[in-house]
């Protein structure tokens, strides 16, 4: 693992236009720190349009051509930091008059922005990535290519596995679809197909780095249960109102090695519809004494401008106030399925999907 280090001995930070609509006018370049272009500002999250976040500068009109160093200094006066270029259009509209300037970035060309840690270089490790969906081509489209550029950031070589569900079904009328159920048709599929494999890193399909090096993936090569990205504990009984009592909720993106998703006999197949089956993989993990390492864990409620997420928090609300908390049924050991179709991503390395039907569970 190494250290990224900002290349100042450049003498130059990327520019573009404040807002994407004006890309053609102002092309991303290069500008030697001693140019001339307009400062907007951002900050690490977003708490609504009161210029306490990153979609509001708080710069005046006035800062519309100063040089780099100047662009830092007075982004610093106001408590602020100049913006990534993945972030810039973020602050689009946000009343400088800035959309259509050339304006400073604090990237540069070649280096990741960021005090992250990156293992980019040799695999130092493979991992079998499991995304269960139902009509989400649009997220697997893009959720892929994230996923593959944040796991060669952290030195892992994946294998990607989207799993759907060929029931006929319709959400508003009935909850055939079953979360916990598909990641345990994927594990053992995977298991069947590759016996080698032993890191697993369950993801939402909705969930995906901007950019990579905050999701701290290489720990899934550890031999323990790793939640990177999700609820913390506690929070959805402030959430919902409930009383859960305090258990981890494995939802978002986590991470455990075959032998220990073996142990736990995986996700319980007993919640159709959405919801409460990470709750209860929470509760199997620690009823099996196996502690959950969440100390690089990104909340989910603070909705972070460096990840992408759907959230739902309505579904969680249905299952809560359908007293369906603490309900457990049989996992991994009784799931049964057919495949249906298995086929690799076409034009995208290392990716499968495959399709299943659900068969009566075993008694």
């Amino acid at each position: 693992m190494r250290s990224i280090t900002y290349r100042k001995e450049l003498g130059c930070h990327i520019t573009l236009a404040g807002s994407s609509t004006h890309a053609a006018l102002h092309p991303e370049k290069c500008t030697k720190d001693s140019g001339l272009a307009a400062v907007r500002c951002c900050v690490d999250k977003l708490h609504g349009w009161d210029g306490d976040g990153v979609g509001h500068s708080k710069v005046p009109n006035r800062n519309g051509r100063k040089n780099y160093s100047d662009a830092e200094a007075i982004c610093k006066v106001f408590g602020r930091r100049l913006c990534t270029k993945e972030e810039l259009d973020i602050t689009a509209g946000s009343g400088s008059g800035f959309d259509s300037e050339r304006t400073w970035t604090s990237s540069q060309p070649g280096v990741i922005d960021g005090p992250f840690q990156s293992m980019e270089g040799p695999c130092q490790g493979n991992i079998s990535i499991l995304i269960p969906i139902h009509n989400r081509g649009k997220d697997v489209r893009r959720v892929v290519p994230h996923l593959l550029s944040s796991m060669l950031w952290n030195g892992l070589c994946p294998k990607i596995y989207i799993g759907e569900l060929q029931d006929p079904y319709n959400f508003s009328h009935s909850f055939h679809w079953n979360k916990g159920w598909l990641q345990n048709v994927l594990f053992t599929e995977v298991l069947r197909r590759d016996p080698q494999a032993r890191h697993f890193l369950f993801h939402d399909v909705d969930v995906w780095e901007k950019r990579p090096g905050h999701l701290h993936y290489y720990k899934c090569l550890h031999d323990g249960v790793t939640h990177l990205y999700g609820f913390g504990v506690g929070e959805l009984d402030i959430l919902f109102k409930t009383k859960d009592g305090g258990k981890p909720c494995l939802g978002g993106i986590f991470c455990m090695p075959a032998s220990k998703f073996q142990a736990v006999d995986g996700f319980s197949n007993g919640f159709e519809g959405w919801g409460h089956e990470d709750v209860d993989m929470g509760s199997r993990v620690l009823k099996k004494g196996f502690q959950v390492d969440a100390s690089k864990i990104i909340l989910r409620t603070d909705a972070p401008r460096t990840i992408h997420d759907d959230i739902h928090y309505g579904f969680g609300q249905v299952w809560a106030e359908e007293g369906r908390i603490g309900v457990s049924e049989s996992g991994l050991s009784a799931v049964q399925y057919k495949v249906k179709e298995y086929f690799n991503c076409p034009g995208v390395s290392n990716t499968h999907v495959m399709r299943v039907e659900r068969l009566p569970a075993k008694t």
